[in-house]
């Protein structure tokens, strides 16, 4: 209530941060050890810690680890950001078995999003996760293509596309744009998407997010950027 620190956790992870958990433990990126990529080196390896910085499970991931860690369900698996490495980085969601480490799926959004925008190296940079244990759909945040993405998990579909209308048109996935409004200010290589779980509306049938919009076009330019500082 009055602000005072209580407490400093002095252990450097990897530069994404901390993510808590749900028994009040956090996972962490390790700094060391790292897997080169297209781009930059990525962790491959995380640890479930306690405030204390004791070490309960160390997770192995091949193909490398960034950006976000998020709890299916409290105390259940864990999606994690990672890399196709065929040529392209922060291409791809991997699903861990909390109890024995096993990646237990891999899902490589070039199956889902094909051939749209994959013309660069870091063609799509995910750098967020939210998981519906209800509906089994993931939304993340897709930097290099201005948008948010909803994929249902146990089918690999993809739901819909939250997105600048003129961007996506061009392409064939246009038809999964949902309906804005003509004049919506739109985000720009945005951070962070998470969901409100708070019923904001008093409606049943409504989700809401919110972003942290960097509103920059600097890795993909976009004509309808709009410029605002």
């Amino acid at each position: 209530e009055n602000g005072d620190i209580r407490y400093v956790m002095g252990y450097r992870p990897r530069g994404y941060g901390f993510f808590e958990l749900a028994n009040g433990r956090f996972i962490i990126m390790e700094r060391q050890t790292l897997i080169p990529t297209y781009l930059i080196p990525h962790s491959t390896q995380m640890y479930e810690i306690d405030y204390f910085g004791r070490v309960y499970k160390t997770y192995y991931v091949p193909n490398g680890i960034h950006h976000d860690v998020c709890e299916m369900t409290p105390g259940g698996n864990l999606l994690v950001v990672s890399n196709s490495q065929c040529g392209h980085v922060e291409d791809c969601i991997a699903e861990i078995n909390r109890h024995n480490g096993r990646v237990e799926k891999f899902l490589d959004l070039r199956e889902v999003l094909k051939t749209a925008y994959r013309d660069r190296t870091n063609w799509i940079h995910i750098n967020s996760l939210e998981y519906d244990p209800v509906t089994k759909n993931v939304v993340f945040s897709a930097r290099n293509l201005h948008s948010i993405i909803c994929i249902n998990w146990k089918t690999n579909k993809l739901k819909w596309i939250l997105g600048e209308k003129n961007f996506w048109n061009k392409t064939p996935l246009g038809y999964k744009l949902l309906k804005t409004p003509e004049y919506m200010p739109w985000h720009f290589q945005q951070h962070s998407v998470k969901a409100v779980h708070e019923n904001l509306d008093g409606r049943e049938d409504t989700m809401h997010l919110i972003l942290f919009d960097n509103h920059w076009n600097l890795r993909r330019k976009i004509p309808a950027y709009d410029n605002d500082d």
